[in-house]
């Protein structure tokens, strides 16, 4: 890979950080943080959630993620449940509340995304989804 490759790819890092900068503040309105979103995103979006295995899958650290967890559900979004197997081992779930969550992030993500791809045309999306699936896919 050359010096302009390089140059170009992390310029396009670096925009797309201000981009999820911007996605942030649009979070602001339902007063989660991106992580959090993140967090209520996928326990509600997987099933049989482990907190040690979410920390893997989101790359962030334990201690952090085991905070979130705990603020989530004293906010009474998520549940957490002592594993039968395992009572270290915690199973988190939504609760109705973190379900409700889970919807008003998914439409206020959809209106961001929308908002911002509506610029580009019909045949520039489709070229831009495949760009993307192809770094999510090789890189993932």
């Amino acid at each position: 890979m050359n010096q302009e490759e390089l140059a170009k790819i992390r310029r396009f890092n670096r925009d797309y950080v201000l981009i999820l900068g911007i996605l942030n503040n649009s979070m602001k309105d339902l007063d989660y943080s991106l992580t959090e979103g993140r967090v209520i995103f996928e326990v509600g979006n997987g099933s049989h959630v482990i907190a040690n295995q979410l920390a893997t899958k989101l790359h962030i650290d334990r201690s952090y993620l085991n905070r979130l967890i705990n603020k989530l559900a004293k906010d009474g979004l998520l549940s957490k449940t002592a594993s039968e197997s395992d009572n270290r081992v915690k199973i988190l779930n939504l609760t109705t509340q973190g379900r409700k969550a889970l919807r008003e992030i998914n439409h206020q993500n959809d209106l961001f995304t929308s908002e911002l791809f509506s610029q580009f045309s019909a045949d520039e999306r489709h070229k831009i989804i495949n760009s993307m699936e192809l770094i999510t896919n090789r890189l993932l």
